[in-house]
């Protein structure tokens, strides 16, 4: 990073993280410095770099669905390395010693390694959300059945009602409006539903059933959805190893920005 000023500091990540947790280096170098002593890289590292954006190509098509969103991704890949290629040109890094070699292998195996399993995670986190919207699905239609019954119930007994004051003295009905045939089925339907005069929910098979099937959903989605939040945590970590493995190889806070905002 380049600043008006040298400075040196170190950064603990967490306290709660494991005994093989790291420590970072920021580094603020003043522009003169960055012009006097910084620069470009050789050829040979450029070419280096650019093999090893270019090897992961395939493996981010391989894990795409759709022709046409293939050739759409490969295009933008293709423009992504064009953009790389140009800023690695006249990007500016320290000397390194004539001493110091990178092992390329190692670090693209790591690389390699991590992305399949961000590769994995990413397949895992989709077929775990086409889960959660079955079981959504399933959610929406038990409350659907459980509104359509209850909306039933309403009609039955206001029906109940309306045939009740059939079977008063004519001077009443009129008081209370027109008569209303009498619905033998709708009779017998309710006489089933509760033999009581009062409507008891908890001796309803039917709404017991719905209601079951409710509970057994949402107990469904909550253990399905519990794992979502561990996968993503992993998701960041793998990011953020790829991210300091660029690091490693050279690449400075500009060119990171470049490439994944």
């Amino acid at each position: 990073m380049v600043n008006n000023s040298i400075s040196i500091h170190e950064q603990e990540e967490s306290d709660n993280e494991e005994s093989s947790e790291e420590f970072y280096q920021y580094r603020f170098v003043s522009q003169n410095t960055v012009d006097k002593r910084w620069k470009t890289l050789s050829t040979k590292s450029r070419q280096h770099i650019h093999d090893l954006v270019l090897n992961s190509i395939p493996t981010v098509l391989n894990n795409t669905r759709g022709t046409k969103r293939k050739a759409n991704l490969r295009d933008l890949l293709d423009k992504l390395i064009t953009k790389i290629d140009e800023k690695l040109e006249t990007l500016q890094v320290p000397k390194t010693s004539k001493t110091v070699n990178f092992d390329y292998d190692k670090l693209h195996s790591q690389n390699r390694s991590l992305e399949l399993t961000l590769a994995q995670e990413l397949d895992q986190i989709s077929q775990m959300e086409m889960q959660l919207e079955h079981e959504k699905q399933l959610l929406h239609e038990d409350t659907k059945s459980l509104t359509k019954f209850r909306s039933d119930k309403k009609a039955v007994d206001s029906r109940n009602k309306m045939l009740q004051r059939n079977k008063l003295h004519p001077l009443l009905k009129e008081e209370l409006g027109e008569a209303v045939e009498i619905d033998e089925e709708l009779i017998k339907r309710q006489f089933k539903l509760s033999k009581n005069k009062s409507y008891d929910p908890e001796k309803d098979d039917q709404l017991c059933e719905i209601e079951k099937s409710l509970s057994l959903h949402l107990r469904s989605i909550e253990k399905t959805t519990q794992p979502i939040d561990d996968l993503v945590y992993e998701v960041e970590e793998a990011g953020k190893c790829l991210l300091q493995l660029m690091k490693n190889s050279g690449l400075e806070d500009k060119l990171i920005d470049k490439v994944f905002l």
